[in-house]
């Protein structure tokens, strides 16, 4: 499954999404090759995008307010639909810490093409999403995801999947991290490569059945630490020394990291040759039996484990297959390296695969502004001649609407067609004599912080005479809904119009 055939089949879930969001980021996802645990302790890190995405929208709200959508609609690969989610209550206060004076004014929706859980880099894609809304400078987007994504995943953080989730490129990214030192690279920019990268295997996810608690993994795992410990001071006791288990097997986990790494950069340069094949899909599988240590696997990924060696064995092509968990553990995707071109209908026939390189392709592009209302970009989910709706009452926003009939309001201003609805109906030029003059003055107002005019920022014919400014448009527009305006200063100039109050919802519309 991959971004573009998801909107394909559920143009209505993102037409929804962004017709809510005056601004939208999205980011890849990502999985893990290696280092997906020893990466958490310091280490080298090597994962790669997919081609399925995180969205978060921000709704134009009430200046002096902040909220977050604790639902959204996220993808499922169970039922093949987007189903509805929640956000646990960590992550809520989170961001509410992160965010609450940053983007007040505004409301966070959310969006996502995996199901939270599936260990594919999520609150990395997120941290990356915020950052791409809030940064003006593109150098300044990894430092700012790199500090959120520290503060949405709790105890060991880890900042590869946001770094992943930035950067441009379709080769896999080689992240590094220890105490406050950390760099991160595409594989093109560390070894000289084709523009186009070209993969001498196939590979895919196979979901495990079960959802990971990260944080819950990595704790256990500072447990196996703890432990080890006290075991090394009873072996000390017994033979008068012993060896730190806990750092030998953290440096075991990270030079298989390393090893990977020089198998992967094998793959680009030597292509399907059979020692690069060899030895790549070796490293994989060392490092997912070095994770039995933990005791973070689960008879789920044992058995896919067991069946895509079955399905690929050495005896049969000479080099055999590759597979690990991708994540910390104890749930998520399993994923999996084949020969190229060999096993495809197989694993098409025998396994759900939630992402197939052989179907959905590579990912080139990291985070990117897909929508900015206030500067005219807006999304190809947004339809040609539909309207963009402020909504101004006891609460504010920013919508899209594809037509007039789909705004609600006391009051619904048609920029584009210069018409006035009253709870809609048509206003009549008994009701308002003038509407196309009070539809200016009512949007002039309502942009202004202080909700304020002089007459020189009137139309033309309301800006030399108060009374026919009073008697055709303020005095009309109060008997109509409960507002309520005062003009104050000189009888032919130098006066002004200020909106006092308004009980009323009243919709501004204009063409997009």
């Amino acid at each position: 499954m991959n971004s573009t055939k998801l909107k394909k089949d559920f143009p209505e879930i993102y037409e929804q999404f962004f017709s809510l969001s005056q601004k939208v980021a999205s980011a890849p996802h990502s999985f893990l090759w290696t280092g997906d645990f020893s990466g958490f302790f310091g280490g080298i890190t090597v994962l790669s995008k997919i081609p399925l995405r995180f969205y978060v929208g921000l709704e134009k709200i009430s200046a002096n307010k902040f909220e977050i959508e604790k639902s959204f609609p996220a993808y499922s690969s169970i039922s093949e639909k987007f189903e509805e989610v929640y956000l646990e209550s960590y992550l809520i206060d989170a961001l509410e810490n992160l965010f609450a004076e940053t983007l007040k004014g505004y409301r966070i929706k959310f969006l996502s093409e995996v199901t939270l859980g599936k260990s594919l880099g999520s609150l990395g894609a997120i941290s990356a999403c915020f950052a791409k809304l809030i940064c003006e400078k593109d150098t300044k987007i990894f430092p700012e995801a790199q500090k959120f994504v520290k503060k949405l995943q709790r105890g060991r953080t880890s900042s590869a999947t946001a770094y992943a989730a930035v950067c441009e490129s379709a080769y896999p990214v080689v992240f590094y991290s220890k105490g406050d030192r950390a760099w991160g690279k595409p594989l093109d920019k560390l070894i000289k490569l084709p523009s186009t990268s070209n993969w001498p295997i196939d590979f895919g996810l196979i979901y495990s059945g079960k959802l990971v608690e990260g944080a819950a993994v990595i704790a256990s795992a500072d447990e196996v630490k703890r432990v080890s410990e006290v075991r090394e001071k009873v072996i000390e006791k017994l033979v008068g020394h012993a060896q730190p288990f806990w750092t030998d097997y953290l440096a075991m986990l990270d030079q298989v990291a390393y090893q990977n790494l020089a198998g992967v950069a094998d793959l680009f340069e030597k292509g399907s040759r059979e020692d690069a094949l060899k030895f790549f899909f070796s490293t994989l599988n060392q490092y997912q039996n070095l994770l039995h240590f933990l005791e973070i696997s689960l008879p789920s990924i044992d058995r896919i484990y067991s069946r895509v060696h079955q399905i690929a064995s050495a005896s049969e092509n000479r080099v055999g297959s590759g597979a690990k968990i991708t994540g910390v553990g104890k749930g998520g995707e399993v994923l999996f390296a084949v020969p190229f071109g060999q096993y495809r209908d197989k694993f098409n026939r025998e396994f759900k695969l939630d992402y197939a390189s052989w179907i959905d392709g590579p990912e080139q592009k990291g985070v990117l502004l897909e929508q900015d209302i206030a500067k005219n970009a807006i999304s190809e989910f947004i339809k040609k001649g539909s309207l963009l709706v402020k909504i101004f009452g006891a609460s504010e926003s920013v919508r899209i609407a594809r037509d007039i009939s789909e705004v609600k309001a006391d009051l619904i201003l048609d920029c584009h067609d210069g018409k006035i609805y009253l709870k809609g109906r048509g206003v009549t030029s008994k009701d308002l004599p003038s509407q196309k003059a009070a539809i200016e003055i009512l949007s002039k107002l309502f942009s202004q912080r202080g909700r304020k005019l002089k007459n020189s920022q009137l139309p033309a014919a309301y800006a030399k005479n108060r009374f026919d400014l009073q008697s055709k448009v303020t005095s009309k527009l109060e008997k109509l809904i409960p507002i309520k305006f005062e003009i104050t200063g000189g009888m032919y100039d130098d006066y002004s119009l200020s909106l006092i109050s308004t009980d009323a919802t009243i919709a501004i519309a204009s063409k997009i």
